[in-house]
């Protein structure tokens, strides 16, 4: 007796799946790509252009309107793999229990967080704006106006919610680094199920 099973996946890792179900005891029975494009309206611009009165009498015409359509390509592209797998073959219940780790575990790659980089830019941009105008503001007698305040406060400001910024990324790359630690020893399991796997399967 046979059990099926269909996955649809990128046609980049194809020949991965394939390699790794036939470790389990798959065997591959057909393989279909699908390929689509779709263009869709995303809008639709129209745009008057009027001539003045000499090109009105020289052409006979009063203006010319101008039409720009915004499209967007979709592209659906997939290959459909069955497989079978005899439920009689050596090992099976081994090879079914082996297979159910690897998928269960299968892990997935953490983000690695982003630098705030732009935000840190601004900030010392302002930072150095703020000193130079701090500077100016002792050596002169010219009356601070609200407007000023307005704007220190703005950099002020800016300033703080760099630092928050750069505080969460630290938080968030300590998790990201202990997440990766996860990640390569549950990568690493997997791996030994499917060495495992593959010695049961073609004994090696």
């Amino acid at each position: 007796m046979y059990e099926y099973k269909t996955e649809r996946v990128a046609p980049a890792r194809q020949n991965n799946l394939v390699n790794t179900y036939a470790a389990f005891g798959w065997e591959l029975m057909s393989a279909q790509e699908t390929y689509h494009e779709s263009t869709e309206i995303t809008g639709i611009h129209a745009k008057a252009r009027t001539y003045g009165a000499f090109m009105q009498g020289f052409t006979g015409d009063d203006g010319k309107v101008t039409t720009t359509i915004d499209t967007a390509k979709t592209v659906t592209n997939y290959v459909t793999l069955q497989f079978r797998r005899d439920t009689a073959i050596p090992n099976y219940a081994k090879l079914v229990e082996l297979e159910h780790k690897a998928l269960d575990l299968f892990p997935t790659r953490p983000q690695k967080p982003h630098k705030p980089i732009a935000r840190t830019i601004l900030s010392v941009i302002c930072a150095f704006i703020l000193i130079v105008s701090l500077v100016r503001m002792t050596q002169t007698t010219v009356d601070v106006s609200t407007f000023d305040l307005v704007i220190v406060g703005v950099m002020v400001l800016l300033f703080v919610l760099t630092l928050i910024g750069w505080t969460v990324y630290s938080k968030k790359t300590n998790t990201y680094k202990k997440a990766l630690v996860r990640y390569n020893q549950d990568v690493q399991k997997c791996k030994e199920y499917y060495q495992e796997a593959q010695k049961l399967t073609f004994g090696k």
